[in-house]
């Protein structure tokens, strides 16, 4: 007897490597209460996909979690902390649209003034697909009389399935769950319960659902929908490079409740993580993302999907580093217990073609963010031209911030540091204010990257996800004092320090570097027992930005950066006598006269008095009447 499938086609083919931002989305929006689009860059009208959406402020009361597919169209919504059928409601997902989707006005996701994130998975070979089916009534625990077929080209790792056409709990399977697999329920607390004989029953092709504890994934005539997720940490290449999603399993290690943490490697750097315990009911499912907030060493913000309370940033109970993600704390790692994940990669996996795509330069605005890069920012420099500190923060330590021109451990700031917008950082600045300026920084492969890390009093290896060798690396101790420490590739013999117009010719804090890792050894400002740290690291991607260096001649000199419209940041510092670390930008002024410039190792006031730069198309000039003759500099420039 066969079952009757609707699915939609699936681009693509399942050995083509993709890149995770155009398959998957995080999205943060503040309800404005009138239709809008949300662009994600996102194919949804072409390839299909889903859309999961969650109010996550409550300032109104409690938000259920809904979801919509393009299998089964717009404004047709299920919830995932409720058992109800399928309902249609006018003003929720008005389109799928080739580069994300469009909300009506409704209050489930579009209320004024109130908080959502909208996450989005985009149907893809490895990686994620939406099939709709119906019932043909047939149970059997031996035989796969019921089959589904699915687009993924490898086996699920888990899979959700939800009766449409009335009530019925949400069932879902893990391919990690047990030894044989058993199934959960999204919208409940419990254990796992019964036996779906997962490695009988899921393939590369297909899946059934002939059997199950309760007989409700193939009740007659029943109508179904399935959201089907790859694991596949590996990738096509099969080295994990281009790996997207994992689905896995592991058992809690905190058996005193001080957050020490369980290590999960997945070979790659998560951006979403979903996880429920298995073993034991009442804990919630939980989700974490960095767009919201997975800070090193402060709290993830916590969305459940199996009740609608608002967002939870009560515990520190995730953080994620360069391989994976570490579990903490007794909601996701309770001593002995079992817990299951799904986790998908961070990107921009693609290397940056335009430096607008990751790299902006704004004054301070009047309303959130106070600074806007019109891209999701990850490190920000901030600084005041009148003269004040320099303050420097980023995704990974958001409501933390240190200053690039003191020695000073990590401060606090959760409106200053704040990092949970798509196209800024900041908020509750409150004033226009021009001569507040701030640089702004994506993580992008071969362009920049930040590792947060702990020392370890010796020799380490710190991963980081650059995927070139970086040619600069900004290292700074978090937990105390400690000066910054800057490695130089086109200088190896000494290290720099960011906060001080000296440097360190021996006993190098930072000592090498490759397109993988980069070394720190046992010093209290890079390796510490103990101690945390947190790297920015530089590389030059052609026409996007150069790492370089250059002795002056007491001439003009022009440094070609392979730019075609000139640098808009120039960073410059003297490695062969003291000197400041000098910021030129066009925000500012790059022009053929005098040039403001500020330095990052001191509070001064912008100083404008003097020629120092000139344009240049394929970089910069330097006018030789102020620069001197047989200098060396290094610098880092931006188109």
């Amino acid at each position: 007897m066969s079952v009757l499938l609707k699915a939609g086609a699936m681009a693509g083919r399942a050995d083509a490597a993709l890149n995770i931002e155009d398959v998957f989305s995080t999205y943060v929006h503040t309800g404005t209460g009138v239709a809008k689009d949300i662009v994600t860059g996102i194919d949804l009208s072409t390839e299909g996909g889903m859309i999961w959406s969650k109010w996550r402020s409550g300032a109104i009361g409690t938000g259920s979690n809904y979801i919509f597919d393009t299998e089964r169209g717009t404004d047709k919504r299920i919830q995932t902390d409720s058992t109800a059928a399928e309902s249609t409601q006018s003003g929720l997902i008005t389109a799928f649209n080739t580069d994300g989707h469009s909300l009506g006005s409704h209050s489930n996701v579009n209320y004024s003034g109130e908080d959502y994130v909208n996450w989005t998975f985009r149907k893809a070979p490895r990686f994620f697909d939406v099939v709709t089916y119906t019932g043909n009534g047939v149970s059997s625990s031996t035989a796969r009389t019921a089959r589904i077929p699915h687009s993924l080209g490898v086996t699920p790792g888990f899979v959700i399935i939800k009766r449409t056409d009335t009530t019925s709990e949400w069932i879902a399977a893990h391919h990690a769950n047990g030894t044989t697999g058993k199934t959960l329920y999204l919208n409940l607390t419990n254990a796992s319960v019964g036996d779906i004989a997962w490695s009988t029953y899921f393939d590369d092709t297909d899946f059934s659902i002939n059997w199950s504890p309760e007989a409700n994934f193939n009740v007659l005539n029943a109508t179904y929908v399935a959201y089907i997720y790859a694991h596949d940490p590996l990738g096509p290449s099969g080295d994990g490079s281009d790996g997207l999603i994992a689905c896995g399993s592991y058992v809690g290690n905190d058996s005193t409740g001080t957050h020490d943490g369980q290590i999960i490697n997945l070979g790659w750097e998560p951006q979403y993580i979903l996880i429920k315990e298995s073993s034991d009911g009442g804990r919630a499912w939980e989700i974490v993302d960095t767009i919201r907030g997975i800070p090193t060493g402060g709290n993830a913000s916590r969305l459940f999907p199996n009740i609608g309370n608002a967002e939870s940033q009560s515990v520190i109970d995730a953080e994620v580093d360069s391989t994976g993600f570490v579990a903490k704390g007794y909601n996701i790692n309770q001593d002995g217990r079992t817990y299951i994940y799904m986790a998908i990669r961070r990107g921009p996996m693609a290397v940056p073609e335009s430096a607008s795509e990751v790299f902006a330069i704004d004054t301070a605005n009047a309303t959130n963010p106070d600074y806007v890069s019109n891209f999701v920012t990850d490190m920000a420099i901030e600084n005041d031209t009148d003269g004040f500190n320099h303050s420097i923060n980023s995704r990974l330590t958001q409501g933390k911030y240190l200053r690039t021109n003191t020695a000073d451990s990590e401060f606090t700031d959760a409106n200053q540091a704040a990092y949970d917008f798509m196209n800024g950082f900041g908020q509750n600045f409150g004033s226009n204010d021009s001569t507040r300026l701030s640089y702004m920084f994506r993580r992008a492969p071969g362009f920049f990257d930040v590792v947060a890390y702990t020392g370890d009093g010796s020799t380490q290896n710190v991963t980081h996800n650059l995927g070139v060798t970086p040619e600069m690396i900004w290292v700074k101790r978090r937990s105390g004092t400690g000066s910054w420490m800057v490695y130089i590739n086109a200088v190896p013999s000494i290290n720099l320090s960011l906060n001080i117009v000296d440097f360190f010719s021996s006993s190098k804090r930072i000592s090498t570097a490759s397109d993988s890792t980069f070394t720190v050894v046992n010093s209290t400002e890079a390796n510490s027992s103990g101690e945390t740290y947190i790297a920015y690291l530089f590389a030059t991607v052609p026409g996007v930005s150069k790492v370089g260096s250059f002795t002056t001649t007491g001439s003009d000199l022009n440094v070609d950066c392979g730019f075609t419209n000139g640098a808009r940041f120039i960073l410059l510092k003297k490695t062969s006598a003291t000197q400041d670390w000098i910021v030129f930008d066009t925000e500012r002024g790059i022009v053929a006269g005098n040039d403001p410039y500020l330095a990052l190792n001191t509070t001064a006031a912008e100083v404008s008095n003097y020629d120092a730069i000139d344009p240049l198309s394929s970089g910069f000039t330097l006018v030789g009447s102020f620069w001197g003759s047989g200098s060396n500099y290094i610098f880092l420039a931006i188109a």
